[in-house]
């Protein structure tokens, strides 16, 4: 599945792929919305390519709450915070920045949690 079969699948649809798909197919999909969500930040105008990031990041969210697995989740909830920053969301993206910080520090990625704490005091 490319991450633009994912914009046009059901919830359902995501559900079936979630539970079915290999751990590592999961981590390549993953790793390929990244590549369209990471040149997006905030300070950016907001753009046709942020509205899609946006809707990469929930689809991915939609796809690590089925899969349940909390490395992805992790992943999903920074793809939505740096897309609603891009998209001009601050507010909306504050929780998940929080979210992330805190699943990175429970997992204990202390490095990457203080990274993004830089992230979210730009946002605020």
């Amino acid at each position: 599945m490319s991450p633009e079969d994912l914009l046009k699948s059901s919830n359902a649809d995501l559900e079936r792929f979630a539970v079915s798909a290999e751990p590592e197919d999961l981590q390549n999909l993953f790793n390929t919305i990244w590549e369209k969500v990471r040149p997006l930040y905030a300070g950016q105008p907001k753009s046709m390519e942020s509205a899609h990031g946006l809707s990469l990041a929930q689809a991915a969210l939609s796809l690590a709450s089925h899969a349940r697995d909390q490395r992805l989740l992790i992943e999903a909830w920074h793809m939505m915070g740096r897309s609603l920053s891009a998209n001009e969301e601050f507010e909306k993206a504050i929780p998940f920045y929080r979210q992330v910080i805190s699943g990175l520090e429970n997992l204990g990625d202390k490095e990457r949690a203080a990274r993004l704490r830089l992230a979210l005091i730009g946002v605020l």
